[in-house]
């Protein structure tokens, strides 16, 4: 049995020889770290006099001392110094600590002295975890010193540093084993920092290949919900953890799962020295069985990404036809070559190694080849993949920019009374009518694949009445899987429009995607709110009027009962009449300058269907049945592009008789490169107050009105540009300068402006 005086002997010798990482330690902790904090805490210091200066005595004392705490934080908390010292000195000590496996002579010396393997092990794997951890702690005590003598140490400051600690003892212990592994696969000092380096960014490696060919070969594959981000690095785990938006049980799972990293990691560590072979110091690899293994994984993946490069050059896409796929079969297969070949001579340190092992190119050939055709192919039913509806709990179906209010969020991520930047309707979704989802998908892709065939060209013929619009499914099983496809949809298709009725019309759908349905947003614009400054505004964006607080909640009942008339199909039938947009401020305290604020918008249109809002609002006297006040107009100036003039005398200067027609209507024609450039513009000034009033019925703000509907809903007319000049003493003009620009929807343009404004070749 081991003595305890023994064991303290065996650590006290080790670290005479492990002398100058002591030191190095030290210097880090102990000198560096403080110094540097000393170095920031004055600097804050300095700014004393201008901060009195602006915000005065009392003031400036409480920027001063709520600047200092987060000086600490950052400093002695989870910090990116204290981090990055973490990872050094794991490398570092598992290096040094294991370097005498590199010398036979030195494994001939160790091997001879009257000590078991497992206690040698032990004391150097101790040591290791002292030298880190006494520096750290005295270096934390002297910060702590430091800022106390600074007023920038409380208890909730004193609780993040030792929270700190503990996490950056499970970076280390994590990053130190897996140094620790690095050492005991190989035999010299480079192949080693080398396999340190695969271990860090292998399953980056892996996620890259496979992120990025689903992107390439997958139609139906969503970008947005796959991460290239590693689970199971140090890094990452490390990150997830000092993030404060990741939340109490995710930072509680990565914990866990950093010890058993640790620890599995360790344990495969501590297997290996055990089994390591006494004359395999100096070689690449220590354990002969596990080069092919190891060769053939660095193999494929560097085979694969180097041919996506190679299809970006190129311009491979697959799904529009195979030009370019020679070039890609090419480089993956000098790759699978060339990098067995590379590794190979590594093994050996022999350049004749290059041509030794061909069965490990064969077998990484095949492996890329299937992995490719894979893909290319979809052998695992990844792009046709539609579950069965009864064996899915319940979906999320989110339209990309349904509802836009003048590129204004429709949506924000409201948890627990406050607004968080990341987030998706996904999550707050629950569609239970799961035969009508799938069956739409099902639906969409039959057409979408029909019309845009795998492999060949996506032709847009002129005249089509298809108008692809994308959605994000997401589909939770009973089983707890979940499955994301992003689809295209034909929104201009009757029954697709009749399942979507279905969809966009059900309660959930509502509860999930539109905040005014939402009780999230009750919370926020109560009075019982004292984290934001809610402002509310009705109007068009123009016009607008600022709402009361009773108003609003008000307002937001009605809308609720009129959404029970909301659907896909009357929304797209529909201009929105005006939109109730809100501001939610929220100052930011502690700010070194002063106090920040943080802003976040949101829109909700109201449609004229919604009978109970739109009463309500008239009650009030904010509905505006025209999109423009008379009384505030001075004049309004319309340009008509004419571009159907344009495009027919594009079509004549194809020939001599038209070219010459040309020339003979149009004299004042310029010659430009052997065509005519022909201002085809109109242009009509309208200040009678006739003629404006007639207008104001029939124009709508460019923010109701916008091109690019998710659902192809009514646009407006691109031809016409519309500018609404203010009388220079009205309100508007004091608000929004000179003018607004206005819109005719498509097909509503007055016959007299389409006169006024029209292109004549005579002219």
């Amino acid at each position: 049995m081991m003595s305890k005086s023994s064991f303290l002997g065996s650590l006290k010798e080790n670290s005479k020889r492990r002398l100058w990482v002591w030191v190095s330690s030290l210097l880090a902790f102990v000198l560096v770290h403080p110094l540097t904090l000393a170095m920031q805490l004055s600097q804050v210091h300095h700014e004393m006099d201008w901060l009195v200066k602006e915000y005065g005595l009392e003031m400036a004392n409480e920027i001063i001392r709520s600047h200092f705490r987060e000086m600490v934080i950052w400093m002695l908390g989870p910090s990116v110094m204290l981090m990055i010292f973490t990872v050094v000195f794991a490398v570092v000590n598992a290096v040094q600590g294991f370097s005498w496996l590199y010398n036979r002579k030195k494994i001939d010396f160790y091997m001879g002295m009257p000590v078991k393997r497992s206690k040698r092990f032990l004391v150097i794997w101790v040591n290791g975890i002292l030298i880190y951890c006494i520096p750290y702690l005295l270096g934390i005590l002297i910060g702590m010193l430091i800022s106390a003598g600074n007023h920038g140490l409380d208890g909730g400051v004193v609780k993040v540093i030792f929270q700190a600690l503990f996490v950056h003892l499970l970076l280390y212990l994590c990053v130190y084993h897996l140094a620790m592994l690095a050492v005991m696969l190989t035999g010299n000092i480079v192949i080693t920092g080398m396999g340190f380096v695969v271990f860090c960014l292998y399953e980056w490696g892996v996620r890259r290949v496979d992120y990025v060919y689903r992107a390439r070969f997958f139609r139906y594959f969503d970008v947005s919900s796959y991460s290239t981000n590693m689970r199971f690095s140090p890094f990452n785990m490390y990150s997830d953890i000092v993030n404060d938006q990741a939340g109490m049980m995710i930072q509680i799972k990565t914990v866990i799962l950093m010890c058993i990293f640790a620890v599995v990691i360790g344990g495969i560590s501590y297997f290996c020295y055990r089994k390591r072979p006494a004359e395999s110091a100096g070689w690449a690899m220590v354990f002969s069985h596990t080069k092919p293994v190891i060769k053939i994984l660095l193999v494929v993946p560097m085979a694969l990404l180097m041919g996506d490069m190679v299809s970006n050059e190129v311009r491979y896409q697959p799904q529009q036809g195979m030009s370019g796929v020679w070039y890609v079969i090419f480089a993956l297969a000098l790759v699978v070559v060339l990098g067995s070949a590379v590794i190979q001579v590594i093994y050996e340190f022999d350049i004749k190694g290059a041509l030794h092992k061909k069965g490990h190119i064969v077998i990484s050939g095949i492996l890329v080849a299937l992995i490719f055709m894979g893909y290319r192919y979809d052998l695992l039913h990844y792009d046709s993949f539609v579950p069965d509806p009864d064996k899915v709990e319940s979906i999320a179906f989110v339209p990309e920019q349904y509802e836009s209010v003048d590129y204004r969020s429709t949506w924000i991520n409201v948890k627990n009374g406050g607004i968080f930047r990341e987030g998706s309707p996904s999550e707050y979704m629950n569609l239970h009518n799961t035969e009508d989802v799938c069956n739409l998908v099902k639906y969409a892709m039959d057409q979408y694949d029909t019309q845009f065939p795998m492999g060949k060209e996506m032709i847009f013929e002129e005249g089509m009445d298809n108008y692809w619009s994308t959605v994000k499914v997401t589909y939770r099983m009973k089983s707890g899987r979940e499955v994301t496809r992003r689809l295209w949809v034909d929104v201009n298709d009757q029954q697709t429009g009749e399942y979507l009725d279905r969809i966009i019309g059900s309660p959930e759908f509502k509860e999930g995607y539109l905040m005014g349905a939402s009780d999230r947003l009750s919370q926020l614009v109560t009075g019982s709110n004292d984290q934001y400054q809610v402002d509310a505004y009705y109007g068009n964006l123009v016009y607008e009027q600022k709402m009361r607080e009773t108003e609003i909640t008000k307002l937001l009942e009605c809308y609720r009962a009129d959404l029970e008339n909301f659907n896909f199909t009357r929304v797209k039938e529909s201009v929105p009449t005006g939109a109730l947009r809100f501001e939610f401020k929220k100052e930011l305290s502690g700010s070194y300058y002063g106090k920040g604020v943080s802003t976040w918008e949101l829109g909700i249109n109201i449609y004229p269907f919604f009978e109970k809002s739109i009463a309500y609002l008239k009650e009030l006297g904010y509905y505006m049945d025209q999109q423009i006040n008379v009384e505030d107009i001075d004049r309004i100036y319309i340009i008509n592009q004419n571009s159907e003039s344009y495009r027919e005398i594009q079509e004549l200067q194809k020939t001599q008789a038209g070219a010459e027609m040309i020339l003979e209507n149009m004299p004042e024609a310029t010659e430009i490169y052997g065509k005519y450039d022909i201002d085809t513009r109109g242009y009509a000034d309208y200040t009678s107050e006739e003629d404006i009033k007639k207008l104001a019925g029939c124009i709508d703000t460019m923010e109701m009105i916008y091109a690019g509907r998710w659902d192809n809903g009514a646009g407006y007319d691109s031809d016409y540009s519309i500018f609404v000049y203010f009388k220079a003493d009205s309100e508007m003009n004091r608000k929004y300068g000179t003018y607004a620009d206005y819109v005719f929807q498509e097909g509503k343009v007055p016959e007299f402006v389409q006169e006024d404004t029209a292109f004549r070749m005579e002219k």
